[in-house]
């Protein structure tokens, strides 16, 4: 376990405070999620239910000695060249069918669809996707999951429910699919934070997941508008944050109708990522010696960077500016940049045109000249429920295997834009050919790090509401920042 991770102690302190309840306190609410669709903020919090937490638990996959990764080759070839080859599994024991949960419409994911036909080709397992609307998501699957329901089987689960779907018990371990020789391939976190002893009925860390799409964040800019301003056409390519607020200044001072910069500020998710981005980019972390600390003073340097960008005039109205409000104002011609996700890239391209000319890539700016350009990773995860049949959740390994290799990962970059967490992706003939970026993706996500704790969700409102009292000139950043950091502490049970 790495030592900044939220381990078992701090877990189990506060779930006994918290009587070991599900997700109680979490409201659901999101800004949207990897899938690409927006949703809005979600009621549904009455959906949650507290579940017992007895001793027993279901028979887990752990101990079943049933598939082979390292057959009929070795899995760091199985799951790097251009056609995924299935490991070698004990047909008798395996369903020939798995239900899955896929958040938003599978219209929005036909990446996801045509490895399901690929992947059916192979196994004759057939995958069948239940579309569950991203809003509903969370009280849809905890109700499942708390009722200890045996379907579905398979679930994709947002990064930030990861932990409050482990905790609990709910997740089916799935060690034996990984290897040290599997997770070279992939960004550290998936090895590090997504590694977890935090499910209360295993005193051992864990791996619970496969990847379903990957979205290191990029610095999206127009070399055209910087041109115009006089700078060198990929002055933001690699920058730091003073280069950033230098692009604002001039902005600022000439007779133009756009601005330099711009970042996320209205919704309840969304504006944490810019913040974060900042703090990480100072090397600093947000979970240290396993407990949630916001009121840094990396973080409080963040927050005042921000704060002063919107005293002194240098960036639109933040505040209003929830999912998708960056995107709108730079296809607008109204910024010359902001730091997002990859799903920008297909449609920059459709509406600006050749890459390199109205539209490039960068990486998220780094912090001086011993700064980082750290980059968020937005991992969906594909997850299986451990009430499910054995041989359910066998036909559900073999998927998630397939789901994380370099082929499912070129189809999700070429036809959807979401980055291959697979690193190996980036050298098929698919993408080289297809792909028009590829140096800047493939450095975002190498490098793109995670934050996981518990209740992310509830904490993460918090933290939001006081940046925004913070932007909006109401409080400090220190004050802001020291009252998030009073209600995390009381609802993780801090100190």
């Amino acid at each position: 376990m790495p030592e900044n991770s939220m381990d078992r102690r701090q877990v189990m302190k506060y779930a006994a405070a918290l009587g070991l309840t599900s997700i109680a306190g979490c409201s659901g609410n999101s800004d949207g999620d990897g899938s690409g669709n927006q949703a809005e903020s979600d009621p549904g919090s009455d959906d949650q239910t507290e579940t017992d937490q007895g001793p027993d638990v279901p028979n887990t996959l752990a101990s079943l000695d049933f598939i082979s990764v390292d057959e009929p080759a070795p899995i760091d070839e199985r799951i790097t060249g251009a056609e995924w080859t299935p490991p070698e599994f004990d047909e008798d024991a395996v369903a020939d069918s798995v239900k899955h949960y896929n958040l938003g419409s599978m219209k929005n994911d036909p990446a996801t669809a045509e490895f399901h036909d690929r992947f059916n080709e192979r196994t004759d397992i057939t995958v069948d996707p239940i579309v569950v609307p991203s809003k509903r998501a969370t009280p849809k699957i905890t109700t499942v999951l708390s009722s200890r329901a045996e379907e579905p089987v398979m679930m994709q689960i947002d990064r930030q429910m990861y932990m409050d779907f482990v905790e609990p018990g709910w997740i089916e371990p799935v060690d034996q699919l990984w290897s040290e020789a599997a997770y070279e391939h992939f960004p550290q976190a998936f090895s590090t934070e997504f590694v977890t002893d935090i499910d209360v009925t295993s005193d051992e860390p864990h791996q619970y997941l496969s990847v379903a799409i990957a979205e290191g964040s990029v610095k999206n800019y127009r070399p055209d508008l910087l041109q115009e301003l006089g700078f060198d056409a990929d002055f933001l390519k690699r920058p730091t944050w003073e280069d950033v607020r230098e692009v604002c200044e001039e902005a600022d001072s000439q007779d133009v109708d756009y601005y330099g910069h711009a970042f996320y500020g209205g919704g309840v998710r969304y504006p944490s990522y810019p913040w974060m981005l900042k703090v990480w980019s100072q090397g600093e972390r947000i979970v240290q010696d396993g407990e949630v600390i916001f009121n840094s003073d990396a973080g409080v340097e963040a927050l005042e960077w921000q704060r002063q960008l919107i005293e002194d005039g240098l960036v639109p109205d933040v505040l209003s500016l929830g999912q998708g409000g960056p995107e709108d104002l730079f296809l607008g011609g109204e910024i010359v940049g902001y730091t997002g996700g990859s799903k920008m890239i297909p449609r920059a391209l459709e509406q600006l045109g050749e890459a390199g000319e109205a539209y490039d890539l960068g990486l998220p700016a780094k912090y001086g000249s011993d700064g980082e350009h750290a980059t968020f990773l937005g991992t969906d995860t594909i997850c299986i429920n451990r009430f499910a049949p054995p041989e359910k959740k066998k036909a559900a390994l073999v998927y998630m295997d397939g789901c994380r290799s370099a082929e499912a990962d070129a189809l999700e970059f070429v036809m959807e834009g979401n980055m291959p967490a697979n690193s190996a992706a980036w050298d098929l003939n698919i993408v080289q050919s297809e792909a028009p970026f590829q140096e800047i993706p493939k450095e975002s996500i190498e490098k793109a790090r995670e934050g996981l704790w518990p209740r992310q969700i509830q904490t993460i409102e918090v933290l939001v509401a006081e940046l925004q009292a913070a932007w909006a000139g109401q409080k400090s950043p220190q004050e802001a920042l020291d009252t998030a950091q009073a209600e995390v502490d009381g609802i993780l049970q801090q100190n």
